[in-house]
């Protein structure tokens, strides 16, 4: 008989002495004040009824990518009865390198009931068996902030019964080539910053202060990791106005200081850049304008147009720019602010 979280019904593999099959439960808690995303979440379900093995959540840091995945995977539990995978691969962090593919594998394979003594040498061998142990199950595996497709495709369950749910703050247009779905998360919208703000502080706060919280809610950005970090900074100030608070905000504007984590964020996407990826990004808070063009770029960056036309599909792919319409290209107020902090930083990259 198995014990709990074990299963007594072999599956492909045991046979060779891989360990009894241990039923996961790796999810990290959900964010208990989760709003919005009501139709991402109803995308979410439907991929994951229709055939695709891989969905891809992207977006830009602190848009909240992996907030959205767990609360969805808390919300699936059920169509995965073989259980949930979870694995941080650390591809943004700033203070510790991304997980090596092997290193994943080995933490899902123990989690799966692989003792150490069977644990085979090579990242090979570790894909193969990490792939025939779930061949015939139906697990859920969250891989979360992917640095690239060579990271993640070990670690892609190849079963018809697994989903593979990866967030990520690059486009990765190799892993969407081979069938996954993305899913590019946008800004949420004012009424979802509200709510979000309500969830945190309670409604009755919040409504009395309609004016100070519009103002939180347009300083953040709607970005959700700015709003959350606000939000905790009035929570632990109980005492304080929510004026008090919009006030903060306001003197800081121009720099990130009264949001340190999301320029911690920032910073994560921004290391990974190219020098020359990264000296447009300084360069773009020149242009005022709402949206920048290739034309414009080369304008301003004294590039040829095909070249800027490049590194603009670099930032993009980063989810540092937006492209609403082809060819246009637009900033984010919190990203506008973080690049003239890295101009002022670095020394302001000589333009056009």
């Amino acid at each position: 008989m198995g014990g709990p979280g074990r299963t007594t019904d072999a599956p492909a593999g045991r046979g060779r002495g891989v360990g009894e099959f241990v039923r996961p439960a790796r999810l990290p808690s959900a964010v208990p004040s989760f709003v919005g995303r009501v139709v991402e979440s109803e995308w979410l379900e439907r991929a994951a009824g229709s055939a695709a093995g891989v969905v891809l959540v992207g977006g830009l840091a602190g848009i909240g990518k992996s907030t959205l995945a767990l609360h969805w995977a808390h919300r699936a539990i059920d169509r995965f009865p073989d259980g949930q995978l979870y694995v941080a691969l650390r591809g943004s962090d700033t203070a510790r390198p991304a997980v090596e593919s092997a290193d994943a594998l080995r933490g899902m394979l123990a989690a799966l009931g692989v003792p150490a003594s069977r644990m085979p040498d090579g990242l090979d061998a570790l894909t193969g068996m990490y792939r025939t142990l779930l061949a015939r199950r139906r697990v859920l595996v969250v891989l979360d902030d992917a640095a690239g497709t060579g990271q993640l495709s070990p670690l892609l369950p190849t079963g018809p019964g697994c989903l593979a749910l990866v967030t990520s703050r690059h486009a990765l247009p190799g892993l969407v080539a081979s069938g996954a779905r993305p899913l590019r998360l946008a800004t949420p919208p004012a009424e979802e910053a509200h709510a979000l703000l309500a969830g945190r502080l309670g409604a009755e706060r919040v409504a009395a202060e309609p004016r100070a919280a519009d103002e939180i809610v347009a300083r953040c950005g709607r970005l959700p990791l700015a709003l959350a970090t606000v939000a905790a900074r009035a929570a632990d100030r109980r005492d304080f106005p929510l004026a008090a608070v919009a006030g903060e905000l306001r003197e800081a504007h121009g720099s990130l200081d009264a949001l340190a984590a999301t320029r911690e964020a920032f910073q994560g996407s921004y290391r990974l850049l190219a020098p020359d990826s990264a000296r447009l990004l300084r360069l773009l808070p020149r242009h005022e304008g709402p949206d920048i063009t290739p034309a414009g770029v080369a304008a301003l960056a004294g590039l040829p147009v095909r070249r800027a036309r490049l590194l603009l599909g670099v930032l993009a792919d980063a989810h540092l720019l937006t492209e609403p319409a082809p060819g246009r290209y637009t900033l984010h107020d919190l990203v506008r602010v973080f690049a003239t902090e890295r101009a002022a930083a670095e020394g302001r990259p000589r333009g056009r």
